[in-house]
């Protein structure tokens, strides 16, 4: 992806909840060259949070995770590895706000945070 081509946007705090240390390594480097504050922490400021969710996770760990930030009004979009057809729809019906496949382009999870953060609550969807 051609650098040049990337717009910086606020300096929103988004919150990563990604076991995976390179994926986490990636995804902070990539979001704090277009301007975001990732971060590992929960915090009052947090605007945004990204988890991934995979097949090895306990089953009902991700739905009590976006209810959780769903009551805080924070809105969630999922990475996954997860390939079984309809996971990214059942997140959306449990209320991630976002759902993005592995691999993705650096691209096309920027223009899902934009279209994340710039949705009211109610009409959050992919």
């Amino acid at each position: 992806m051609d650098a040049g081509k990337l717009r910086a946007y606020p300096r929103i705090p988004i919150l990563l909840l990604i076991e995976q240390a390179d994926l986490r390594q990636m995804l902070v480097a990539g979001l704090s060259l277009q301007g975001y504050l990732p971060g590992t922490k929960p915090s009052t400021e947090t605007q945004l949070v990204i988890l991934h969710s995979g097949p090895d996770d306990p089953p009902g760990a991700l739905a009590s995770q976006l209810a959780a930030w769903q009551a805080k009004g924070v809105p969630v979009m999922v990475l996954s590895s997860e390939s079984e057809a309809g996971y990214g729809q059942a997140c959306l019906e449990m209320g991630a706000s976002g759902y993005l496949s592995m691999p993705f382009e650096l691209e096309d999870l920027l223009e899902r945070i934009r279209l994340c953060l710039s949705l009211p609550a109610q009409t959050r969807t992919f």
